[in-house]
């Protein structure tokens, strides 16, 4: 895993106010460690933050800092959009405000009506205001793919590998 370095944050507060990033709860799949979740207001879809070096080391519970990917490494939305396009119409008069920020929200927007199929994808820039659950995570657990298959390797893969949260500590 490549994890990014957190941005500082007079960068990250400056990206929020210019709308090129969002402050957001990190929620992560209960079925799928590698997929999380993060609710923008106003917009009609959660962004998808898939893969650990897109979560750049966040947890579940994590105040953090999201950019949207580019339009083209958007995901397929999985089931029925229809709520999802007239909550988006909806949505599109509630908000007036005249900064950067709703400017940019606005575009998105306008995207994703354009786009009624896809899910937006994002990653994490840095962690704002870390969870309460972060003082009992010490690590990721990751499997060991770079075993070949076969019957001689079975029991090596019988077990998993701890990467620390911690760049201090050692892998």
């Amino acid at each position: 895993m490549n994890f990014a370095l957190h941005w500082p944050e007079q960068a990250v507060k400056e990206a929020i106010e210019k709308g090129r990033a969002f402050k957001v709860t990190f929620r992560v799949n209960a079925y799928d460690r590698k997929e999380a979740f993060c609710t923008v207001n106003g917009l009609p879809v959660d962004v998808l933050i898939s893969g650990a070096d897109a979560q750049n080391r966040a947890i579940e519970g994590d105040v953090v800092a999201v950019m949207l990917d580019p339009v083209v490494y958007w995901t397929k939305l999985r089931g029925s959009n229809d709520a999802l396009i007239s909550k988006a119409s909806t949505d599109s008069t509630k908000n007036r405000d005249s900064g950067e920020a709703a400017r940019a929200l606005g575009r998105i927007r306008a995207t994703l009506s354009c786009n009624p199929s896809k899910r937006p994808n994002g990653r994490v820039l840095s962690i704002i205001r870390s969870s309460p659950r972060r003082e009992a995570v010490i690590g990721l657990l990751a499997t060991n793919p770079w075993f070949p298959e076969g019957e001689e390797y079975e029991r090596e893969l019988d077990y998993i590998q701890v990467i620390p949260t911690n760049s201090k500590l050692q892998m």
